[in-house]
């Protein structure tokens, strides 16, 4: 019951990062709110779930645009898996530990888009044009959203 609960706030920020997330670009780039997702499911709830709602982001994407079908699923597959592991397996993480990891995770999955897509070539100008923007503001994003999950769970944890 707790993953339908994933998968349904999955498929609204899906909803949310076709329609809205541009009201919050900057010169065209955009945070990434399925990674940070991603990681936060993975970090929560471990690599099964984090590897399910992975495979269900990338699956979106790669049907929202198909001419790469599979890429999305595998790598967003992938780092659920790895962000589950990190956290069950290595480390607990506590807030710079999941944005160190975010920053990870974002560069990793713009790395290996690049290299395995058709439309994108792997060059230093694509990481420093588009991935490192992206990666930037993800992060920034991300950090405002984990410190307040957090707050929220010492919180709930006290009430």
């Amino acid at each position: 019951m707790k993953i339908l609960k994933y998968f349904l706030i999955a498929l609204g920020l899906i909803l949310f990062s076709v329609t809205l997330l541009r009201l919050i670009s900057i010169r065209g780039i955009v945070p990434d709110i399925l990674l940070i997702y991603l990681v936060f499911v993975g970090t929560r709830q471990g690599a099964l779930a984090g590897t399910l709602v992975g495979f269900f982001i990338g699956l979106f994407q790669d049907l929202y645009a198909p001419q790469d079908l599979g890429i999305n699923c595998l790598i967003k597959s992938l780092l659920g898996y790895l962000t589950g592991i990190a956290e069950d397996k290595i480390f607990h993480i506590n807030e710079l530990g999941k944005t160190v990891l975010l920053m990870a995770t974002v560069f990793v999955n713009d790395s290996l888009y690049a290299l395995l897509s058709s439309s994108l070539k792997a060059s230093g100008w694509f990481f420093i044009a588009k991935s490192l923007p992206t990666t930037v503001y993800t992060v920034l994003i991300g950090m405002i959203l984990f410190y307040f999950s957090i707050r929220m769970k010492k919180r709930q944890r006290y009430a």
